[in-house]
């Protein structure tokens, strides 16, 4: 049969593979450092909660407030820009996420008033960190495929940086310069994000079929209609002709472009196709969003539970350096494990939660500061591992398609938790005088976010799915039974496995 000569022109156009290094290793330099001041900084707030505190002579919910704000904008921007991404790029968005971030923390250096904050840090930075969040993890999935998991682990180790760094050097700065001069310096660190949105070089991606391809592609459909015994006039016996078809085609592909064709759009956009069809998915998300919030409750409040326990802002300021100092480890230790498949993704993650839920009871239990900051180092290589692979599981839940989009509302989930967990840490402070309670509750949610976690584990290791994947054809699948060829011996008609009749 001969072949068609215009086949190739009809398919895509396939860019080149990740490359699982190279170049890719810079990109994920740039994650790293990202990571370290967007989220780094977010995740080392406690000291700076507890000046403000004492500064603006406001309660701890109201002013837990402020970074829940940066959360909570983060989380509403951070689909968007996965969205912009996917289409422009992660390069212009972190450099205009670093130009954001620097402006937020200028201008909470000029602050007067709690409310201004909620206005510079709050919102004005929170649009920063979601320009800076999603992207700079998106494009780590279109360098790094085999080797996904330990890239994406020391591209979130940048937040285990952040924590090291900056938690001790807002105490040293603020008993320096006051406050208002250790934002300056921080605005100036932000400008590094600049430099690390530029090293995201984007590689060449699939292209689309043209609409002039698929105009001719549905002529062609009808030419074969016709060449198989329909009238040459008419296509369906209803009088229309080529013409008419081709005019309801293009009507419909306008009216596609209006606004049904924009609620489509942004529903693909938060993935709700995905969370209606996939069940599992859905009940993930439950459990992200229950990570999330007690996650942010021991990062807020710990630094204030350890203060009024009797402590120095210095030792609380080490605690939260504890806490970086074991995600280094988990961060970037875990990725070697699932990657060598000697644990399942599921499996890791579902140990580590359980451990991070009594270590958080455990910080109520004790005040003693060597004892605090064992605690703080194994609850940061707990956490340092659930992390990261809470944005690896939804790759083995969806389809390779569907990837970009889940990533996005996972984030989005994940920050609204955020969000949450300080704000309700300080409302149950106010109201109970001391901790106790607070930390009980994070604890219990860590609870919670494992019992939803478990029939997710059970769906994964039902379909024999154990590590990162960007497709579906890298799942752990049975290899079919091959069949071997029947053996013909020379001078007979029949196979020797045939059956005499």
């Amino acid at each position: 049969m001969k072949k068609n000569s215009n086949s190739n022109s009809n398919d895509d156009t396939d860019g080149p593979d990740p490359p699982d290094g190279g170049w890719g290793w810079l990109v994920v330099l740039g994650a790293h450092v990202s990571q370290a001041l967007s989220l780094g900084i977010l995740t080392s707030c406690g000291p700076i909660i507890l000046e403000w505190q004492r500064f603006f002579n406001t309660s701890l919910a109201v002013t837990s407030w402020v970074f829940s704000l940066t959360a909570l904008m983060g989380a509403i921007i951070t689909p968007f820009a996965a969205g912009v991404a996917s289409k422009l790029g992660s390069r212009p968005l972190v450099m205009c996420g670093g130009v954001v971030s620097f402006a937020a923390f200028l201008l909470s250096a000029f602050a007067t008033s709690i409310e201004q904050l909620f206005a510079f840090m709050g919102v004005i930075m929170g649009i920063g960190l979601g320009l800076i969040y999603a992207p700079s993890l998106l494009v780590i999935g279109i360098y790094f495929k085999n080797r996904y998991t330990l890239a994406n682990g020391l591209a979130f180790l940048g937040i285990c940086t952040g924590q090291l760094i900056f938690s001790p050097l807002f105490v040293y700065l603020n008993q320096k310069y006051e406050w208002e001069g250790a934002l300056f310096i921080f605005a100036a660190i932000c400008c590094n994000c600049i430099a690390c949105g530029a090293l995201f070089r984007p590689l060449k991606r699939k292209h689309k079929k043209s609409s002039q391809m698929v105009t001719a592609q549905r002529v062609d459909d009808v030419y074969t209609e016709v060449d198989h015994g329909i009238a040459a006039d008419t296509v369906d016996g209803r009088g229309q002709t080529y013409a008419d078809i081709e005019e309801d085609f293009q009507e419909r592909q306008k009216a596609a472009k209006g606004f049904v064709g924009a609620l489509k759009a942004l529903a693909e956009a938060f993935a709700i196709p995905v969370c209606v069809s996939n069940h599992t998915f859905s009940i993930y998300l439950i459990c992200t969003f229950f990570l999330g919030t007690a996650y942010f409750i021991p990062l807020t409040h710990l630094a204030k539970k350890v203060f009024d326990g009797g402590l120095t802002e210095e030792d609380a300021a080490w605690l939260i350096s504890a806490i970086g100092a074991g995600s280094f480890f988990g961060r970037g230790g875990h990725g070697w494990f699932v990657d060598k498949r000697y644990i399942s993704a599921q499996t890791f993650m579902l140990i580590c939660v359980i451990f991070a839920m009594v270590e958080t009871l455990t910080f109520v239990l004790t005040n003693i500061f060597t004892v605090l900051m064992v605690v703080c180092f194994l609850f940061g290589i707990h956490t340092g591992v659930v992390v990261p692979l809470t944005f690896v599981i939804p790759r083995l839940l969806v389809k390779a398609e569907q990837v970009p989009s889940v990533i996005g509302l996972t984030l989005l989930i994940h920050a609204l938790g955020n969000a949450v967990g300080p704000v309700l840490g300080g409302w149950l402070y106010d109201i109970t005088g001391n901790y106790l309670i607070a930390f009980i509750v994070a604890s219990g949610i860590y609870g919670l976010a494992a019992i939803f976690f478990i029939p997710v584990c059970r769906f994964l290791w039902k379909e024999h799915r154990y590590g990162p994947i960007t497709d579906t054809t890298s799942w752990r699948q049975p290899e079919p039974t091959r069949r071997t060829k029947p053996r013909v011996t020379q001078g007979t008609t029949r196979s020797t496995t045939m059956t005499t009749v």
